[in-house]
């Protein structure tokens, strides 16, 4: 629905808030795993929730 122009904002708060955040996920995924490990994975996954 999203994708054919069919959602109107507002409709869903927690629809909402995933097509908010998803850049920042999207972008977490396709990044090289950091340095330090799975804690440094998890703490940057942390702040991408955040949003």
């Amino acid at each position: 629905m999203i994708q054919a122009g069919l959602y109107a904002s507002g409709s869903d708060p927690v629809i909402d808030r995933a097509i908010k955040l998803w850049p920042a996920l999207d972008g977490f995924l396709a990044e090289p795993a950091p340095e330090g490990g799975p804690e440094a994975s998890f703490m940057r996954l942390q702040a991408c929730l955040r949003g």
